[in-house]
């Protein structure tokens, strides 16, 4: 199973529950990764941009 998906079911399986902790450090354990899966989506469908400061 892609590890993205695992952990959206380790995020519904913490909501079930009754520990926030336990949510909490499921969600923060899926934010990189799909915030880097999601800039890879992104790139490939509009093109890497290039920043300046």
């Amino acid at each position: 199973m892609d590890p993205l998906i695992a952990q959206h079911f380790d995020i519904i399986e913490a909501m079930r529950g009754t520990s926030n902790e336990a949510l909490v450090t499921a969600v923060r354990a899926h934010l990189p990764a799909s915030a880097e899966a999601y800039r890879t989506l992104y790139n490939r469908r509009f093109g890497a941009r290039v920043h300046s400061a």
